[in-house]
């Protein structure tokens, strides 16, 4: 159960930060203080940030394998990315793919350094 509960605080967290990250873009767009080439780099670099952050959090909650912790939470972050994307859109280009594999990887990522700060501490 415990487990459970530390998978769900970190999804909570990855959303959570996700959408605050994300409005705060969204209003700098508003207010044309962020231009578009900077907009697309900042919707591409904000995910990537809370899924990381969100692991280091896992990380530092899991005891071992941290690698293995990080791919279970980013293929649940990504079935759900998965899901919203078939509805919306209805299809899955090469693109998202690549956009996914880069989550797994800062998923993974951010739990081995959780790990890795638990550890230090």
């Amino acid at each position: 159960m415990k487990y459970i509960k530390c998978i769900g605080y970190s999804l909570i967290i990855n959303i959570s930060l996700l959408f605050i990250l994300l409005f705060i873009v969204s209003i700098f767009s508003y207010f044309n203080i962020v231009n578009n080439k900077l907009l697309s780099i900042l919707f591409i670099i904000i995910p990537i940030i809370s899924t990381l952050s969100s692991n280091i959090y896992l990380g530092n909650k899991v005891h071992s394998k941290g690698y293995i912790e990080g791919l279970k939470h980013g293929i649940i972050f990504i079935l759900i990315l998965l899901i919203l994307n078939l509805m919306l859109y209805r299809c899955i280009n090469i693109k998202n793919i690549i956009y996914y594999g880069i989550f797994i990887l800062s998923s993974i990522l951010g739990s081995m350094i959780g790990i890795n700060i638990k550890r230090k501490s």
